[in-house]
């Protein structure tokens, strides 16, 4: 087991109606991969989705 402070998920649901959900990686072979996380946006309007996603791939590396 890891360590008993660790988060391993965690959930965000805003009052626009989606949800912001992370993971980390539970295997050191997904860190390579993954860089150690997961990042999933759920909700029912795809175009406000897509903007998000957009945003935040923006930045990312």
């Amino acid at each position: 087991m890891g360590s008993p402070e660790g988060v391993m998920h965690g959930q965000l649901e805003t009052d626009g109606g989606y949800v912001l959900m992370a993971a980390d990686g539970t295997r050191p072979e997904d860190e390579v991969v993954r860089g150690g996380m997961n990042l999933v946006l759920w909700g029912s309007d795809e175009a406000t989705l897509r903007r998000q996603f957009d945003g935040l791939a923006e930045e990312a590396r």
